[in-house]
């Protein structure tokens, strides 16, 4: 994909593949015109207003849990049951579905393991692009092995977390969410990749639909800052 300045694998490992070229180890100018914004699905929601759009998740009531070394949102509006390292019960909300589109995104990379990203694949996951982005995981995680405990402290050394949202749409069948995810560099200087993700309401839950082709860089931007209309989750310092 381009010369990454840090290149080992623990850039592979985390779970947005080639995020973690911004997240863990800086981006090279080939690598950053690879990472192309898109929606995935066959149908986003159609767009209407979300009331109270930038409450839907209340900063306060978000706890953090350390994931695979970045920093995870967890809340009232789920996700209600995390055993064996899922994410699974999510409101029927606009918090619920911001709750879902972050969860559900770690859970189904590579760094997850297959004991969590098949089963979260498998379960979790929707959309004509769900095949090819198992296999694609599949075949990351054949080539990269488990994430090792060096790898974990190097993501946490860098502070990586879940740091702002925006409900682009919201309907009772389906949700449109940017995630901002926020890294420190060695230089000091935040970094910031946007995911635009989708999910669907399933009967009781809901699910991430597949990025198109399979390919996480297929949902994702490079920004220089915090856009306008997100809301801050994470503050006080990384």
């Amino acid at each position: 994909m381009g010369a990454v300045a840090v290149a080992s694998r623990r850039q592979r490992r985390f779970p947005w593949g080639l995020a973690v070229a911004v997240l863990v180890g800086g981006l090279a100018t080939g690598a950053a015109a690879a990472l192309i914004h898109s929606h995935t699905t066959s149908g986003p929601p159609a767009r209407r207003a979300v009331p109270n759009a930038a409450a839907t998740l209340d900063p306060a009531s978000v706890t953090w849990q350390d994931y695979g070394g970045a920093a995870v949102p967890q809340a009232p509006a789920g996700p209600h049951d995390t055993q064996e390292g899922r994410a699974v019960g999510f409101d029927h909300t606009p918090a619920g579905a911001t709750l879902a589109a972050v969860n559900l995104s770690y859970r189904a990379g590579s760094a997850a393991g297959p004991g969590v990203f098949e089963p979260t694949i498998a379960q979790q996951v929707v959309g004509p692009d769900k095949d090819q982005f198992l296999s694609i995981i599949e075949a990351q995680y054949a080539k990269d092995g488990p994430q090792t405990p060096d790898q974990i402290a190097a993501v946490r050394a860098l502070s990586s977390t879940t740091w702002a949202y925006k409900v682009d749409a919201y309907t009772a069948s389906a949700a449109s969410v940017e995630v901002l995810l926020r890294s420190i560099p060695p230089d000091k200087t935040p970094t910031y990749v946007n995911l635009s993700l989708t999910v669907d309401w399933q009967g009781a839950d809901w699910a991430l639909v597949a990025p198109a082709h399979g390919l996480w860089s297929s949902v994702s931007r490079i920004v220089t800052e915090v856009p306008s209309g997100y809301t801050v989750l994470k503050t006080g310092g990384a």
